[in-house]
């Protein structure tokens, strides 16, 4: 009956975390430039949507055809619509800086919009969300044969293992979550030796123009 019930407790945790924000970033209504005779399409960038980490860090590129970038005069530039949450460099690196916080002080997602300018025309758009830093300082564990750990994670897990089941059980490929919403692992020590437990946290991504930042961790534990 036990095992009933973490099993369900387990995909609980799952289907009620492992989904993209619900306010995702997602670029204004109007997505086409016009000038002159050209139309610039603003989605054509390599990701138009990102979801990253305090202190991430990812390249963005457009996918116009140089020959019809070149064709308007100025030179190109990159502009954050908030320099603060999220810096761009001269060559199209973004670099997520910090987000905001709430009235108690709880950080929360903060949103900014990358845009590529040739002369006074935009030509390609990226909105960008960062997320809070994610804090995990486990590195290493020791348990006793026969014990069961409870490890607390930064954020749901999408996927957990153990490189040693015959050590160290994991007792859900994902994680559970308890009533106040915290995330843990459960790992059941079974017999002396070392394993190493590999979780992921954050949703796989399939669309192929949104970018989620991947973020995986590992730490050892020692069963004596």
């Amino acid at each position: 009956m036990k095992s009933k019930f973490l099993k369900k407790l387990c995909v609980y945790a799952i289907s009620a975390s492992m989904v993209l924000p619900a306010s995702a970033p997602v670029l204004a209504a109007t997505t086409t430039s016009v000038v002159r005779d050209y139309s610039f399409n603003l989605l054509e960038m390599n990701y138009t949507n990102a979801v990253l980490y305090e202190g991430d860090s990812l390249q963005l590129r457009t996918t116009h055809p140089a020959s019809k970038i070149n064709k308007l005069p100025g030179r190109l530039t990159w502009i954050s619509s908030n320099p603060k949450i999220v810096s761009v460099s001269s060559s199209g690196k973004i670099t997520a800086k910090k987000t905001t916080t709430t009235g108690a002080f709880r950080p929360s997602k903060a949103f900014s919009v990358i845009t590529l300018k040739k002369g006074n025309v935009e030509i390609a758009k990226c909105a960008v969300d960062v997320m809070p830093r994610l804090q995990f300082s486990t590195k290493t564990r020791t348990a006793k044969k026969g014990t069961t750990l409870k490890v607390f994670l930064p954020d749901a897990a999408i996927s957990s293992s153990s490189s040693n089941s015959k050590v160290v059980k994991n007792m859900c490929n994902t994680c559970y979550a308890d009533s106040r919403g915290n995330h843990y692992l459960k790992l059941k020590c079974q017999k002396k030796g070392t394993a190493t437990i590999t979780f992921q946290v954050y949703p796989k991504n399939t669309n192929k123009k949104v970018y989620v930042s991947k973020k995986i961790f590992r730490f050892k534990i020692t069963v004596k």
